[in-house]
């Protein structure tokens, strides 16, 4: 009898330990998992931030392309005013050649004329 009491105070001493374990174990876990949410949230916030951080980058670059993108057409402009201004300069140079070689042909005519009539 005082080996089967020995045997079951053994037993329930081991059971003890085991219960102790087992409690120490869930609690290990269930800081484990509180640690693993922390992390979760850490790494959620840092992604956020992170994405925070690219949309403000990617829009400084859009307003960047923005302003380029109205200089090129001021810049287009301009040369297409000048274009026409060009335009308008090669008309009237046009036009005042045109008008020096009648000029020059009428008095060739004449020219001719007058020597033919001399």
């Amino acid at each position: 009898m005082k080996e089967e009491m020995s045997l079951r105070h053994s037993l329930e001493s081991h059971k003890l330990d085991l219960i102790a374990e087992i409690t120490s174990l869930k609690l290990q876990l269930n800081g484990a998992k509180q640690e693993l949410t922390e992390w979760k949230e850490k790494a959620i916030e840092s992604k956020s931030s992170r994405m925070e951080k690219e949309n403000e980058s990617i829009q400084e670059k859009y307003k960047s392309a923005q302003l380029n993108i109205n200089d090129l057409h001021t810049e287009a402009n301009e040369w297409q005013e000048k274009y026409m201004i060009s335009q308008v300069k090669l008309v009237r140079t046009q036009k005042d050649a045109s008008e020096f070689r009648t000029r020059s042909v009428q008095a060739y005519v004449s020219c001719v004329l007058r020597w033919i009539v001399q």
